[in-house]
């Protein structure tokens, strides 16, 4: 049972977007590998590709269309048998595309580090049901380069490789599931500290809820999924408290996906569709969204 638990919550992990940027003046939007990752049963490492696409609307600018990409080394290692710490290492490339220029902007971005206590770990009910409730706490460091005169080269803040401050961040994560049907909720907030000239990133919060199955084909898993997940992000501030112009926002978006796994290997995929949004004060469109993974769990 606990089997299908972890998998349902892998899913919760595939829908969730690193910190990407808008087209106008850079709205963050939140989420980076929330929940209970890939086993939280085992060790594990994985290397996973997200990406998405945003564009200005006409009447606010120049036309210009955003592509963010992260490809991700994250490892996750058991400390106890409930306390566990997980690494991410994000690769981004940034890329910028308008009538007069092409922008690209590529490197390694903030590191997450964080430390996951395990409440309940796979308590069963009477009915035979399973329930996995576990909080993580954790900080995002300051490796990306970041620039605070990016405004020069005629992109936003948060097109920056990385923010250039320390983030606090907070993950709740609930999984209940019977009879291989499940359903998970995971949280993420990470609140931002100022830049070392000032600048305040927006605090970033996001929330999935997906549904899941679990059926054999031999000796392989496979587990598809459909849900939804929110996100918010605060306006950035300038170091005299003022909002930036063209950031935060807040999004819903549907998903789905599918997860298989054979021995030690697991691979999956996640296609995310807005259904409601407003991000840069509603200057520019958020597109649809994917990602996708390879795991190692041992």
């Amino acid at each position: 049972m606990y089997r299908i638990a972890l998998m349902g919550a892998l899913c919760i992990m595939l829908s969730q977007q690193q910190n990407y940027a808008c087209d106008a003046c850079g709205c963050g939007i939140a989420g980076s590998g929330i929940g209970v990752m890939t086993s939280y049963r085992n060790n594990f490492v994985r290397l996973s590709w997200q990406s998405a696409r945003y564009e200005s609307l006409a009447e606010y600018g120049s036309g210009s269309s955003d592509h963010f990409q992260i490809v991700d080394l994250a490892g996750r290692y058991y400390l106890s048998d409930r306390l566990k710490v997980t690494m991410n290492l994000p690769y981004r490339i940034n890329h910028r595309v308008n009538t007069n220029e092409n922008t690209l902007r590529n490197g390694l971005g903030d590191v997450r580090i964080t430390a996951n206590y395990s409440w309940l770990n796979n308590w069963l009910n009477k009915d035979g049901s399973s329930l996995l409730f576990e909080t993580g706490l954790g900080l995002k460091l300051p490796t990306g380069t970041y620039d605070p005169d990016i405004h020069d080269s005629n992109l936003p803040e948060n097109f920056n490789l990385g923010q250039g401050n320390l983030g606090i961040v907070f993950e709740p994560t609930l999984v209940y599931s019977r009879q291989r049907w499940g359903i998970a909720l995971s949280s993420s907030a990470q609140i931002n500290t100022a830049s070392a000239d000032g600048y305040k990133f927006g605090h970033q919060w996001i929330s999935g809820l997906n549904f899941f199955h679990e059926f054999n084909i031999g000796k392989v898993e496979i587990i598809p999924q459909l849900g939804a997940n929110g996100e918010y992000i605060s306006r950035d501030r300038y170091k005299n408290d003022n909002y930036v112009h063209g950031t935060g926002g807040k999004g819903l978006f549907a998903n789905a996906g599918l997860n298989i796994q054979q021995d030690s290997w697991l691979v999956g995929i996640q296609y995310s569709i807005p259904v409601q949004q407003s991000f840069s004060q509603g200057e520019v469109e958020s597109k649809n969204r994917l990602a996708v993974q390879l795991s190692y769990i041992f």
